[in-house]
């Protein structure tokens, strides 16, 4: 935790969501849920390596990613892309790899992408 806090590229949720107060999506929490039981399987090219969810402003996307991670007791990491943006030349790459380092150091966890639209801009 430590860590997290010292980079300051990403933060750790610890909230209280559950799937239980979101409405709907069931079709996602199920797939989500099979998915993520699957990262034991022997064969790599059958492990799913993420879930990229699209949708309009407020349908839900950031309370599911933290839900998704209380119910699967995986820590949630939030990493803001708008935080990862530097003004110095090569400032922002940097800034990717580290924190998708300490991301990897912390998996099997739920890695939740916020204002990814900023970066893909």
């Amino acid at each position: 935790m430590a860590a997290v806090q010292e980079v300051g590229l990403v933060s750790l949720h610890r909230g209280t969501e559950n799937f239980d107060q979101l409405g709907g999506l069931e079709n996602l929490k199920a797939f989500c849920l099979r998915a993520m039981r699957r990262q034991g399987e022997p064969q790599p090219g059958k492990r799913p390596r993420g879930v990229l969810l699209l949708s309009p402003p407020g349908c839900g996307k950031s309370q599911f990613a933290k839900a998704l991670g209380n119910e699967t007791g995986r820590p949630t990491v939030i990493l803001d892309i708008g935080n990862l943006l530097g003004s110095l030349i090569g400032q922002s790459e940097s800034n990717v790899r580290q924190a998708l380092k300490l991301a990897d150091a912390m998996a099997p966890c739920v890695l939740f992408c916020d204002e990814i639209e900023k970066g893909l801009a």
